[in-house]
């Protein structure tokens, strides 16, 4: 009859690591740490990224929100100056999208004041040269009475 004990078993026991697994699980926990590292850096960036667009979304939902509420907006709309409108001495700004008037108020003392038609440059040459002309058949020697003849 043939021996049927086992002659091995396994036990939960301590080991002692060498120095050369030592050394290579040092090598693995640093890798691992800078792998979690850069995740962390990775997670960081995005967050900021998420709430910066989070942070301008809500800075537009508030400005719809206020003008939506409110039912219009302030903008700079070109208006149409009139003098001595609707009375002497008084100027009106009309809008010049919708004709509505703006705001009557009194003239200021340079308002009042005509403006006066200038010439042009064209205008300054012509009267120069008519000045020049009629200066020289003024001062121009007259002519003797038996030169006329």
């Amino acid at each position: 009859m043939a021996n049927t004990r086992p002659t091995k078993e396994t036990n939960f026991l301590r080991y002692e690591f060498t120095q050369e697994e030592r050394l290579k699980m040092g090598e693995d926990l640093a890798q691992a740490h800078n792998r979690v590292e850069e995740i962390d850096e990775k997670e960081a960036s995005m967050k900021a990224q998420i709430k910066e667009k989070r942070s301008g979304l809500e800075a537009t939902i508030g400005m719809l929100s206020r003008n939506l509420a409110n039912g219009f907006v302030m903008r700079n709309i070109e208006c149409k100056v009139y003098y001595d409108d609707p009375h002497v001495g008084e100027v009106s700004a009309y809008r010049t999208d919708t004709g509505e008037l703006v705001k009557t108020r009194a003239m200021t003392d340079s308002e009042r004041q005509m403006d006066l038609p200038l010439a042009t440059a064209e205008q300054v040459q012509e009267s120069t040269d008519a000045s020049a002309k009629a200066a020289g058949e003024f001062f121009s020697k007259p002519e003797s009475a038996e030169s006329k003849k």
